[in-house]
């Protein structure tokens, strides 16, 4: 499960720290798994087997990834 001493916090406590809902997390958890970004076990584990089971967050891996997405300087594409 990644790093033992990171910080591993809930879905709503990750999403509170992001300013987000944790529908929108969970949307993300899909999209950026598909995309490479996020890699269960490392970015978020799920708590059991059963579909309703809760997500933990690791929240300084989530925070790497997500520092990726910077906007861009001097106006974006052209």
């Amino acid at each position: 499960m990644g790093n033992p001493t990171s910080e591993w916090v809930k879905s709503s406590d990750m999403a509170k720290a992001l300013g987000i809902l944790p529908v929108t997390l969970h949307v993300w958890r899909e999209k950026y798994l598909k995309d490479g970004y996020f890699k269960e076990g490392v970015h978020f584990v799920q708590t059991g087997p059963a579909n309703n089971a809760m997500y933990l967050w690791n929240k300084s891996e989530v925070l790497k990834v997500l520092a990726q997405f910077k906007a861009p300087a001097n106006g974006g594409a052209k």
